[in-house]
């Protein structure tokens, strides 16, 4: 049978048309962002200072019930110390997005969100590696393959205010006793600190109030071996020139200069020094203030002048504004000396807190393989360079 050219067209219409409505749909109503699911990557445990082994993953699901692509995801750390890769991503073409977790020093669980306008966020949840310890314990333990990193373990310290202890690492292989705070590392000590000798480890700290991390490690990587961790809670005295004594930003002390301590035989002048990790960009101002002395300030890195002040802080006083420079992490040497020939007495050394929190960077390495200028294997302060700073400050 032949067919109407006019049915025919009146046919292909209908078709047309019947297309067009999807069976009833509006194919013209803009496709929207419709929920944001976790699709993997939550409630993790890993080490500080790596990456969890698997990234945080949502996924966008549009209103047409299929992936949305190209959408922005913020991602915010809203609790626990962390760091991300990135904070801003965009979903794929399956819809998701990715972002790496790297774990800092927190006590309780770390929070993530991840948000997408409009929709409520996705929430992940991660946790630390890492035992609790308290001032004056004293713990045993063992380096083994599977521990953080290759190998260190870790034990979470919080300080309610500033306190001066020590604490060392002895152990059947060569210790190193790391400190950091919720990002850095704070201070270290490699084959006694204490002047005892053989490969253990002794730190003496005058440390700010604060949340902090021990970390038991080896020299080598891959050492393994029985350790013991203790401290004890006791004043810290700067002297006998051991170059032993760390310290934190936001501290005051006070100290004595006396004959036993650094000396600059051209004076000879006398000092004391301390040792502050920086990190790159990070500021800091010191003060040495005395009713005995006349103070004068030196800072040294690697080997190196790089600030000195003398009255600066009003009177007799002394006082130091530094900045490491960015890119930079530096172990800086602060020498407190006098302006005096001969002087000794007491004085107080105050380095400032913070301003504001500082950020971390994204991935934070090992706890102190290749992160410093001026640290390991750099000559310490010696009496030639404080015997020349003095004559060229006269």
């Amino acid at each position: 049978m032949k067919t109407s050219p006019r049915w025919s067209s009146r046919v292909g219409v209908v078709l047309v048309l019947w297309a067009l409505g999807g069976c009833g749909g509006d194919s013209g109503a803009p496709i929207t962002p419709k929920s944001l699911a976790v699709t993997g990557g939550n409630q993790q445990t890993g080490c500080f200072v790596d990456s969890l082994a698997d990234s945080l993953e949502v996924t966008l699901t549009g209103s047409d019930n299929k992936p949305f692509v190209g959408a922005p995801v913020a991602w915010h750390v809203t609790s626990g110390a962390a760091t991300l890769s990135r904070t801003v991503d965009t979903t794929d073409a399956a819809g998701t997005s990715r972002i790496q977790l790297f774990l800092g020093v927190a006590l309780t669980a770390v929070t993530v969100t991840a948000t997408v306008t409009g929709l409520p966020p996705a929430q992940f949840s991660a946790t630390s590696t890492f035992s609790p310890y308290a001032l004056g314990q004293t713990v045993t333990g063992a380096l083994a393959a599977g521990d953080c990193g290759a190998f260190f373990d870790a034990y979470a310290l919080t300080l309610p205010s500033a306190q001066t202890f020590t604490a060392s690492l002895t152990a059947t292989f060569d210790a190193v006793l790391a400190l950091t705070d919720t990002g850095f590392l704070v201070a270290f000590n490699d084959d006694s600190g204490n002047g005892s000798g053989g490969t253990d480890s002794f730190l003496k700290m005058i440390a700010a109030g604060g949340v902090y991390l021990l970390g038991a490690e080896s020299f080598s990587a891959g050492e393994t071996g029985a350790y013991t961790l203790a401290s004890v809670v006791t004043p810290v005295a700067v002297d006998s020139c051991l170059f032993d004594v760390w310290v934190t930003r936001g501290i005051t002390t006070d100290q004595e200069i006396k004959t036993t301590d650094c000396v600059d035989s051209s004076g000879p002048y006398y000092g004391d020094i301390y040792q502050i990790l920086l990190q790159a960009g990070q500021t800091m101002t010191i003060t040495e203030s005395s009713a005995a002395v006349d103070a004068e300030l030196f800072l040294i890195v690697g080997g190196s002048l790089v600030a000195s002040d003398d009255n600066g802080g009003g009177g007799t006083n002394a006082r130091v504004t530094y900045q490491a420079p960015l890119g930079q992490n530096q172990d800086v040497f602060i020498v407190a000396a006098t302006a005096g020939i001969g002087e000794t007495g007491t004085y107080t050394l105050t380095i400032e807190p913070p301003i504001a929190a500082t950020t971390t960077s994204a991935r934070m390495t090992p706890l102190w393989t290749d992160r410093l200028s001026g640290a390991r294997g750099v000559a310490k302060p010696s009496v030639g360079p404080l015997r020349w700073w003095h004559r060229a400050s006269q």
